[in-house]
């Protein structure tokens, strides 16, 4: 014979849920803070009124604009310098090549010197 549950025991009422949630002790009553915390009751209940929220705001687009500004100078500073690379790499295979073809100006004049002899 198969195992079914009962479905029947497992039926939580809304005041069984009220009473087993009441039993637990608040957390916010029975912890204690750590040392290195720090709360100014002042501060904690008190909103920033308008004027101090649209300078916080206003700072902080201020912040992401200098973030992206120097995004952009970095990206601009990277490519700049992948330029450069590729830039010293072509003149440095056109010097080859033009070093290559002297080389062989000169190899051939030899080689026609030689045959002249």
């Amino acid at each position: 014979m198969r195992w079914q549950p009962n479905l029947d025991d497992d039926v939580v009422t809304d005041a069984d849920e009220h009473q087993m949630e009441t039993d637990v002790p608040d957390i916010r009553e029975t912890a204690v803070a750590d040392e290195t915390e720090h709360a100014d009751p002042a501060e904690q209940h008190r909103v920033p009124d308008v004027d101090e929220t649209a300078a916080a705001v206003a700072r902080a687009q201020e912040a992401l604009a200098e973030i992206e500004a120097r995004r952009q100078a970095d990206a601009a500073r990277e490519a700049e310098e992948q330029w450069q690379v590729v830039r010293r790499e072509e003149l440095a295979r056109w010097t080859e090549d033009d070093r290559a073809t002297e080389q062989a100006a000169v190899d051939e004049r030899d080689d026609d010197r030689v045959l002249e002899c």
